[in-house]
């Protein structure tokens, strides 16, 4: 799974979490873990971080 889709299906389960239904990328940009250009900006790098921070927790409360 690329980094981009990491990022974009988390923040659309955190819109679909809040009753929202946007577009995934268009959420991934608002919430500034993508560029306008759709590159990852300095906090989704933050974001794959603690994705991959955890990798010994349990599979239940685990992202990716």
């Amino acid at each position: 799974m690329s980094d981009t889709i990491k990022i974009t299906t988390f923040a659309q389960m955190l819109d679909v979490m809040d009753g929202a239904h946007s577009n995934p990328e268009w959420a991934a940009k608002t919430r500034g873990w993508l560029s306008a250009d759709g590159a990852i900006t300095d906090a989704g790098k933050q974001l794959l971080k603690a994705f991959d921070d955890q990798s010994g927790t349990q599979a239940s409360f685990r992202c990716f």
